[in-house]
């Protein structure tokens, strides 16, 4: 529900670390019909063009998130779930979600929306986001603690302007 209201059908959704998860293929059959599904995984991305079969408008790509090869401007709305987590993992996680972060930002238009689905804390995520202030800037619009049977779910919604924009009060 946070997403549907904060991002139209009508606009360009990037799921950046897709993994096997059929979100992309719920989100078309919600409306969502420009989408684009990447990972850097091979065999990830034979699973998701499988599993679009039916719905060949939702483009999937090998594709590293820290890495995007996608032309500035180009999306309204990037969903991570879980690859925020993924990367921080990592013995260079904070680097590697700065690359993710730095890549998410100059793919999407002013304004547009980065959502992040994790089970980091805010004291986590907060800081992450506020870090990529330097060229453009990401304000956090929406935090929202979901439960399930895994736990507690936080999705952040994260605006981002081009710099020199007025951030929202």
């Amino acid at each position: 529900p946070l997403l549907r209201r904060c991002c139209p059908t009508s606009g360009t959704v990037l799921h950046a670390g897709c993994g096997i998860s059929s979100l992309s293929q719920d989100m078309f059959d919600d409306g969502y019909q420009h989408q684009l599904a990447v990972d850097f995984s091979e065999e990830c991305m034979r699973h998701q063009q499988a599993a679009c079969a039916a719905r060949p408008q939702v483009a999937n790509a090998v594709m590293d998130c820290a890495l995007l090869g996608l032309r500035p401007d180009c999306g309204d709305c990037a969903v991570d779930k879980g690859t925020l987590d993924a990367l921080l993992c990592m013995d260079a996680g904070d680097a590697a979600v700065a690359s993710m972060g730095r890549e998410v930002r100059r793919v999407l238009r002013d304004g547009g929306l980065w959502f992040v689905v994790s089970f980091n804390v805010p004291s986590e995520v907060v800081p992450i986001v506020h870090a990529l202030r330097d060229a453009q800037t990401a304000v956090l619009v929406a935090c929202q603690a979901l439960f399930s049977g895994n736990g507690v779910l936080y999705v952040y919604a994260c605006k981002l302007l081009k710099q020199g924009a007025a951030a929202p009060p």
